[in-house]
């Protein structure tokens, strides 16, 4: 990662190679989230989608802002016999 100083801030700069990294330590088989999307389909996914999730993560950060659609999220309780 590279550090990049804008107006006052220091933030890394996401580069595909972390995407990518990031990407392959991603467990399968889990439950789809709000947006109906697996770790299966970013892990299959075409290779060029990795500059573009690296692209939407720099430019999150250095807008400092993140939609509220990315925020959402579902916790399911596991129960388990003990």
């Amino acid at each position: 990662m590279n550090n990049i100083i804008h107006s006052q801030s220091v933030f890394s700069r996401f580069a595909a190679l972390d995407v990518k990294y990031a990407i392959n330590k991603l467990k399968m088989g889990k439950t789809a989230g709000t947006d109906s999307m697996k770790s299966e389909h970013v892990k299959y996914a075409h290779s060029k989608v990795t500059g573009l999730l690296s692209m939407l993560c720099n430019a999150m950060f250095l807008h400092k802002y993140i939609s509220c659609k990315i925020m959402e999220t579902v916790i399911v309780p596991i129960i388990k016999n003990k």
